[in-house]
Parts: structure tokens; sequence; C-alpha cells
């Protein structure tokens, strides 16, 4: 089984691609601590996310946004240009994602991005809630035991 949630922050911003098919792909990096106190490190990793996903990503985050992310481990082999020599790095192939916070609370969206909106919840108005009938079960209130 190869899966993997972590929560970092972008250390640089997306960057979409798309394949000769017309498949999007977008690839970042993400920067999260390991250990704690004087031992406590960061530690950089590579992701790639295909499709839509990978576009609204791209869309809506930046640089420094902390995100969550769900995936799996893969590792990716090539031979360098120039000498020939093989070559393999792990990147983090993400299949959802969940913007958790800005980098600041002044942050303000790029301008080539859409800013991102708050939305607030209200409750209907207490005439138009409808609360559902008791249950006829024969169990009075002070008898049920939680």
């Amino acid at each position: 089984m190869n899966n993997l949630s972590l929560i970092g922050r972008l250390t640089r911003d997306p960057e979409t691609r798309f394949t000769q098919s017309g498949k999007s792909i977008t690839s970042f990096s993400v920067a999260y601590d390991v250990g704690w106190g004087d031992k406590k490190r960061a530690v950089f990793l590579d992701c790639k996310i295909w499709g839509e996903r990978g576009e609204n990503l791209a869309k809506f985050v930046g640089k420094g946004h902390r995100v969550g992310l769900v995936g799996s481990l893969d590792q990716e082999e090539w031979a360098d240009k120039e000498t020939g020599e093989k070559k393999k790095k792990f990147v983090f192939d993400v299949r959802d994602f969940t913007l958790i916070e800005r980098k600041a609370p002044d942050d303000e969206p790029r301008q080539d991005r859409p800013a991102i909106q708050p939305t607030t919840r209200r409750a209907p108005p207490p005439e138009t809630i409808q609360h559902p009938e008791p249950m006829a079960d024969g169990m009075a209130d002070e008898n049920i035991p939680f």
C-alpha cells in the first residue's frame, strides 16, 4: 500500500504543462517539518498533480501557501543529457489537495489569479426551519442512557 498525506508550504509557484495528447500536469514543491525541538528540520519534496485538479491548484495557490496533500510516492528515473548517467528522485503524485491557509494575513493574490473570497454561511430564518417529528419509539427522554 502506498498512501501518503502531508501538510506543507509551497516553495515555488505551481507550473502547468500539457502533454502531446493534451493532458495537463502541474508541478510544484512543498516543504514540511520533521522532528521536534533542536532536531526539527525541513524536508523538501517535488510534487505533481494531473488534470483539472492541478489546473485549479495553479489558479488558487502560490509560493508560501499551506496545503494538505493526499497521494502516493513515486520514483522518476531519467538519463542525464550531458553525461548519460542514470538519475532518480522521489516525487509525490498528488491525488487531492486542500488549501489550509495563505502565507500571511496581508498576502495579496497574484494579479494573474482570482482572489479567494471567503464565504459565510447564514442560518435560515427560524420560521423556515422544519423540525422533524419526534420518533415514536415509546421511550421517554429521561430514560435515554446518554
